[in-house]
């Protein structure tokens, strides 16, 4: 399994966030995160009863892509320069992938 970016906290918050990071982000990578979080259990089990959140970094992305990720959860971040803006719409609700 390959993952660009994997953060994980232990304790009262006991989540993990599965990152890929694109320059230019498009539809068919929203499945590529869906798959990296459905699996981390297969590669990482230390981290099973943990919230599994997905999330993309990109320099450029799709609007379509974008909103895509929002309808699966997916948290999405535009990165330019020295700053990071989280691009999810007003109401965005974020998926748990470690439920079953």
């Amino acid at each position: 399994m390959e993952v660009d970016a994997l953060g994980y906290s232990n304790g009262n918050i006991n989540t993990v966030m599965v990152g890929e990071i694109k320059s230019h982000f498009r539809e068919h990578h929203v499945e590529q995160v869906e798959q990296a979080c459905q699996r981390l259990f297969d590669f990482m089990p230390e981290h099973r009863g943990k919230k599994v959140y997905g999330m993309v970094i990109f320099v450029k992305g799709e609007q379509n892509a974008i909103q895509l990720a929002a309808k699966h959860g997916i948290y999405t971040v535009e990165a330019n320069d020295e700053n990071f803006k989280l691009r999810n719409p007003k109401g965005f609700v974020p998926k748990d992938f470690g439920v079953a």
